[in-house]
């Protein structure tokens, strides 16, 4: 009987039940450790299954239903965005602390604390790249201090320091079709880059989103 259900297991492959069934990976793995458990047998295997290559067991629609760890990565940093938004006009109207100041000090500290908390930066690896980390210092010199000193005035003169930031922000809606773009033509130098209809439909609210916010001052005159 054991080995009947043994055999009856390695016989289950995830992905045709996926394929067949609309569970979830979290359903997926419970039906199967429950059998595995009702009959007295080592949920392990299956384990060991799921662990090599999850993603790539279970078909695009299936993966779409599972909330996968970036999107929760992501709303964090966006709790830590919230801080920064609000920095600039916070420092200047209570402790008269010009934007530039204050988003100097924020980008020192945090380089500092990459330095610390990061095992991948270090004397080492900056030096082992010397052109590469040189194009990048440069890079961040023009085009990301410039950047970055004009959003922390932009918070300042827009009526709330959330619009410059959604405004800037849909720079998603650019990046997600450009990325697409070149991971076809320029297939060399950039990797893939999925393209769904939910995807797609996402980056259109942010377009007409784009669009009500840079309308609002004026409907509102």
């Amino acid at each position: 009987m054991v080995q009947e259900c043994v055999n009856h297991v390695r016989r289950i492959s995830v992905h045709e039940t996926a394929r067949c069934c609309d569970f979830t990976l979290h359903d997926l793995v419970h039906e199967r450790n429950h059998f595995l458990r009702r009959h007295n047998l080592p949920s392990l295997s299956c384990r060991k299954e799921f662990a090599h290559e999850p993603h790539q067991r279970l078909p695009t629609q299936l993966r779409d239903q599972t909330m996968e760890p970036w999107v929760f990565k992501s709303f964090g940093i966006m709790l830590a965005m919230c801080v920064f938004a609000m920095l600039a006009p916070f420092m200047a109207k209570n402790f008269n602390l010009n934007s530039d100041l204050t988003i100097f000090t924020w980008m020192f500290g945090s380089g500092v604390g990459i330095v610390l908390f990061s095992p991948h930066v270090n004397v080492t690896s900056l030096t082992n790249q010397p052109l590469q980390v040189a194009l990048l210092l440069v890079l961040g010199i023009t085009v990301g201090a410039l950047a970055n000193i004009a959003m922390g005035r932009v918070a300042l003169e827009a009526p709330n320091p959330a619009l410059p930031f959604a405004i800037i922000n849909a720079s998603t809606a650019i990046v997600y079709a450009t990325t697409a773009l070149l991971a076809v033509v320029a297939a060399k130098w950039f990797g893939n880059a999925e393209v769904s209809m939910r995807g797609c439909i996402g980056i259109a609210i942010v377009l007409i989103g784009l669009y009500l916010i840079s309308t609002a001052g004026r409907v509102a005159g």
